[in-house]
């Protein structure tokens, strides 16, 4: 075998395992992941993104879901005091309304209190959600009243809300952990495993690390060069007459 052979074999080769790699950084880019988020000074003003999946009835379905945003903004306070803001939306493909919208928080230090603005300006400790999801630790609600599970307005299909939030704690920490998302929806017309109301269950969206972009990026970078170094590569021109 010839040596421009070996070359143009080896050449194949790389481009299979910087294709491999390539597409495995880009696939990290919008995987779901059920990971909890940690929040500290270094991700401020990231943002990152939950998608909920609807059950009813006991069963999941896709007739109801939601997408939700959240940006860290920043620890104040002497980081006694987190503050977000987000974006709901109700996306589902039956007629609804989310009533609210929770999770648990893991930290060092206790929680004092929290609060909330916009689509969803009241809030509610401890909670217990349906469909055997339990209790979260922080819920915020359309409307008044201690119950994140039952009451009236909120998001209808194809609504967006906005607003922000803030816990706080007793002695500050440098690290907090938000998981187990879920939202509540209520009015579901037509009505889905004989019933009308249900939850959404939050699965996190990953954002890339700084190290998967590069491997990305330099991924792809690597095969253009290769490609423009193979054994009689040339730039073709195209002349185009008219007819």
């Amino acid at each position: 075998m010839s040596d421009a052979h070996l070359r143009t074999d080896r050449l194949i080769d790389m481009y299979k395992h910087l294709i491999s790699l390539s597409f495995l950084a880009a696939s990290l880019v919008a995987m779901p992941t059920s990971a909890a988020v940690f929040i500290d000074s270094s991700v401020t003003g990231s943002t990152f993104s939950i998608s909920y999946e609807g059950k009813v009835g006991g069963s999941m379905t896709s007739l109801i879901s939601a997408s939700q945003e959240f940006t860290f903004v920043g620890a104040t306070n002497g980081n006694t005091t987190y503050n977000f803001s987000y974006s709901l939306t109700n996306d589902s493909t039956n007629a609804s309304r989310i009533r609210s919208f929770g999770f648990d928080v893991t930290s060092a230090d206790t929680i004092s209190s929290f609060s909330a603005t916009g689509a969803y300006p009241f809030s509610a400790a401890n909670n217990n959600f349906p469909e055997g999801l339990g209790v979260r630790e922080i819920c915020f609600r359309a409307t008044g009243g201690n119950n994140c599970t039952g009451g009236p307005n909120g998001l209808t299909q194809g609504q967006t809300g906005i607003g922000t939030f803030s816990i706080n704690f007793v002695d500050g920490t440098n690290t907090i952990e938000l998981d187990n998302f879920v939202t509540r929806f209520q009015s579901i017309a037509p009505d889905i495993n004989g019933s009308n109301s249900g939850v959404g269950i939050g699965t996190m969206n990953a954002v890339p690390e700084p190290a998967t972009w590069v491997m990305l990026i330099f991924g792809f970078g690597l095969i253009g060069g290769a490609l423009r170094a193979a054994p009689g590569a040339s730039r073709k021109r195209f002349a185009f007459s008219p007819e």
